[in-house]
């Protein structure tokens, strides 16, 4: 199930037409610094080993629980895995095919992608959906399961990681970008409290779920 779940993910991340017009080519590189550049994923290999990295750093690294469709093949996979676009950083310097090359990933939602998926990933924390009812002139993508390997925690990686996000928005002439983020510590009081986004972008958590305040949502301006 999980492979056939890769191989229509990987089918359809082969971003095409845009918003503007422009075409984005299949494995088009999107930034470049020295041996590394930032790109689409475009094969099932390639987003099997951008969840492998996921699982080295929210599992094996940060301790998180994965979820159960990838744990036997030590990947960190979810169902909208199939619905994503995977954002790569790849060092050209390694050795061995492309997907084996990749030291870091963003997953990219696109409004339209979520809608097929029944929504974006964080929908089940805050009240995505009324925030988009209430900008239909706005396109939305949601950004997600960002995470880079050890050796190249740097600002080179986190800057081509934002090539890639750059580009991506302007071919899809996204208005708002959103997503959860993960703080350290578990007391809500010493957490940042300073970057709320203005009512006019806010999104309400869903009430129930275990948030002590709401999230951030920031407009791409």
């Amino acid at each position: 199930m999980q492979d056939a779940m890769t191989e229509r993910a990987a089918s359809s991340c082969l971003a095409g037409q845009g918003a503007k017009g422009r075409t984005l080519l299949a494995g088009e590189p999107l930034g470049r610094i020295g041996t590394m550049l930032v790109r689409l994923a475009c094969s099932a290999a390639e987003i099997e080993a951008a969840q492998e990295v996921r699982y080295r750093v929210f599992r094996e690294e940060l301790g998180n629980r994965a979820v159960a469709a990838g744990m036997q093949d030590r990947r960190d996979a979810d169902r909208f895995d199939d619905v994503c676009d995977h954002l790569l950083v790849m060092d050209t310097s390694l050795e061995g095919p492309d997907h084996r090359r990749i030291v870091g990933t963003y997953r990219l939602l696109r409004q339209e992608s979520a809608s097929a998926a029944g929504g974006f990933y964080s929908s089940d924390e805050f009240e995505l959906d009324r925030l988009v009812a209430r900008h239909p002139h706005l396109r939305f993508l949601e950004l997600g399961r960002s995470c880079v390997l050890p050796d190249y925690r740097s600002k080179r990686t986190i800057e081509l990681l934002w090539q890639g996000i750059w580009a991506y928005v302007n071919h899809y002439d996204i208005g708002v970008m959103t997503g959860c983020a993960s703080f350290h510590g578990t007391v809500p009081r010493r957490m940042p409290r300073r970057c709320r986004s203005s009512p006019i972008i806010a999104a309400r958590k869903v009430p129930g779920a275990c948030l002590p305040w709401q999230d951030a949502i920031t407009r791409w301006t």
